[in-house]
Formats: structure tokens, C-alpha cells, sequence
């Protein structure tokens, strides 16, 4: 007799949060604290490729919402996507973001981004299907693109000036 070990796998799509400050000089770093920073500084934002590449962002308050679920659960086992099902061009993450830096900023230096030449082996679309999320656990992120960001330069904006 062997008991069952329920096991679960996760596949992040793109996630984002309020901790971001430490990605902002990396070569690496995701493109949301990129931009951030550079909004921040009144810096242009680079854009490789024309900008159409399509990824989906996901909240981490969201992700810890769902570790929970998961949990409390402890009956399904399996290998799920981490997603909204929800993806965003990067002409538009770049759009969002500078949106609400004009609330905040009266006087965008770039309001328009520097494209570059796409990176090499730079995978065009990147998002996923929750389908499977949603059926077998009846759950669905909770932040929309433009919340979490409203949310993490707020953040930024009152601790890190």
C-alpha cells in the first residue's frame, strides 16, 4: 500500500511584482522593469523587433493567490500554465506604461520608443492557454495588465524616489 503524492508543476508566464528594482540593469531583465525604470529616469525605452512580439504578464500576487488555492486543494496533480490567456503586444506594454507615467510626469522626454533590431533567437509569441487552470481548479488571475502595473509604480513612486 502506497499512498497517492498529488504532484503539480507550473509553467510562469512572464511574471511580474512590486520587487523589480534589482532587474533594472541586467541584459536580461524583463521588459516591464526596463521600461519602468527607464520612465523613471526619463530615459528611451528600446524595443527590439517592431514591437508586435506578443507575451503574457502575470501578477505574482496572483500567483501567490493560486499557491494557496493549490495548498487548501492537494487533490489534483499535473503540469498547468500560469497565465492569463490574455497576451499584450509589447507596442501596447510599452503604451500602458507610459500612460500612466503622463499622470504622474508632466513632461515625457521619449514618448516614443527606439526600436532595434529584433535579438537573435528572440521567440516572437510567448503565452499560453489557463484552460486547464480554470477547469480543474475553477481559477482565473485576478490583476489585469494595467492594474498591476498601476500598482507597481505607485509603489515605485512613493518608496523609491
Amino acid at each position: 500500500f502506497f499512498p497517492t503524492l498529488n504532484v503539480v508543476g507550473l509553467r510562469l508566464f512572464n511574471m511580474y511584482g512590486d520587487n523589480i528594482e534589482n532587474l533594472k540593469h541586467s541584459n536580461y531583465a524583463a521588459v516591464i522593469p526596463k521600461f519602468i525604470n527607464n520612465f523613471k529616469k526619463n530615459k528611451v525605452c528600446d524595443i527590439y523587433g517592431d514591437g508586435h512580439a506578443l507575451r503574457d504578464f502575470c501578477y505574482v500576487e496572483d500567483l501567490c493567490y493560486f499557491i494557496e488555492l493549490l495548498m487548501k486543494t492537494r487533490k489534483l496533480s499535473g503540469i498547468f500554465n500560469f497565465c492569463t490567456g490574455k497576451p499584450v503586444s509589447i507596442n501596447l506594454l510599452f503604451e500602458k506604461i507610459k500612460k500612466i507615467y503622463s499622470k504622474i510626469q508632466s513632461n515625457i522626454k521619449y514618448p516614443e520608443p527606439n526600436y532595434l533590431k529584433a535579438q537573435e533567437g528572440e521567440i516572437r509569441f510567448s503565452y499560453g492557454s489557463n484552460n486547464l487552470i480554470k477547469k480543474k481548479f475553477g481559477y482565473e488571475t485576478k490583476t489585469s495588465l494595467e492594474c498591476g502595473l498601476k500598482k507597481i509604480i505607485k509603489w515605485k513612486k512613493m518608496f523609491l524616489q
